[in-house]
C-alpha cells in the first residue's frame, strides 16, 4: 500500500469524443458494460493506492453520484471540483493540493493504467526531483514529443514534434507540491506550462514505462479500449 495519494484529472469537456459525451462526462463513458472511471478504480486499488482525489469539471455531479466516498471501490475518496469556469489540468491540481499533500501521483482520466503507479510513486519517493513524468518510447504511429537523457527530460511540446524526440507522456507523472509553486488556486492554467518550466530548470525526471497507452480520449482510443478491457480479464476488472 502506497501513501501517496493518486489525482485523477477528470474534468475535461470530452470534445473529441462527442456525441457520446454531449450527455455525460468522459469518465463515465461505458467500457465493456462497466463505467471508464470504476475500472480505473479498481485497477488502482489492486495495485495499492488508498485514498483518491478526483478533480471534476464537467459532469462533476454525475461523477460524484457514481462514485460515492469510494467504500464500494476499497477507496477514500475526495473531490476537488473547478467552480464556475474550467481550471485546466494545472489549475485543477493547484485547487485540489489540500487534499493531495506533499508528494502525489496524477492520472490523467482518459487512461488506464496498465503500469502499476506504485512503482512509478515509489521511484518519485527516492527522488529529489519536483516532479517525474512517466514517458514510453513512441510507437511509430504515436506522437512523439518528448526527449530524454540522463534520467530527465530535456524537452517536451505537448502538440510539436521536434528532432530528438522518441517518447511520449505515458498519461502519469508524480508531483512535489513545490512544483506549483508560486501559483495561485483558482486561476486557469495547463499542466504543460508546469512540464515546461520544469525542464527549462533541469529538474524534470523521467520514468520509463513499457506496458501500452490504452486511453479513451478519442473515438479511435475507445474503441482500442473496449477490444483490450473485456469483461472478466483478470486484473483489468
Amino acid at each position: 500500500m502506497t501513501e501517496h495519494a493518486l489525482a485523477i484529472l477528470c474534468g475535461g469537456l470530452g470534445t473529441r469524443l462527442r456525441p457520446i459525451t454531449d450527455a455525460q462526462p468522459k469518465a463515465l463513458v461505458d467500457v465493456g458494460g462497466v463505467p471508464f472511471l470504476a475500472r480505473v478504480l479498481r485497477r488502482v486499488r489492486a495495485c495499492g493506492f488508498a485514498r483518491v482525489v478526483l478533480c471534476t469539471g464537467y459532469g462533476g455531479d454525475a461523477i460524484a453520484a457514481a462514485v460515492g466516498s469510494g467504500t464500494a471501490f476499497g477507496l477514500q475518496i475526495g473531490y476537488s471540483h473547478d467552480g464556475e469556469r474550467p481550471l485546466g489540468t494545472g489549475g485543477a491540481l493547484v485547487n485540489a493540493l489540500p487534499l493531495l499533500g506533499e508528494r502525489f501521483v496524477m492520472l490523467y482520466g482518459d487512461t488506464f493504467p496498465l503500469h502499476d503507479l506504485t512503482l512509478l510513486a515509489t521511484a518519485f519517493a527516492r527522488s529529489a526531483a519536483p516532479a517525474m513524468m512517466a514517458v514510453a518510447a513512441a510507437q511509430w504511429s504515436e506522437r512523439r514529443h518528448v526527449a530524454v537523457g540522463d534520467g530527465r527530460v530535456v524537452d517536451y511540446r505537448k502538440d510539436v514534434t521536434l528532432p530528438g524526440m522518441t517518447h511520449r507522456h505515458w498519461g502519469a507523472s508524480a508531483f512535489r507540491a513545490q512544483a506549483f509553486s508560486g501559483r495561485e488556486p483558482g486561476t486557469p492554467f495547463d499542466l504543460a506550462d508546469t512540464f515546461g518550466a520544469l525542464v527549462t530548470a533541469g529538474s524534470l525526471a523521467a520514468y520509463e514505462v513499457y506496458e501500452p497507452h490504452v486511453e479513451i480520449g478519442s473515438h479511435g482510443g475507445l474503441a482500442a479500449a473496449r477490444r483490450r478491457l473485456l469483461p472478466g480479464q483478470r486484473g483489468l476488472e
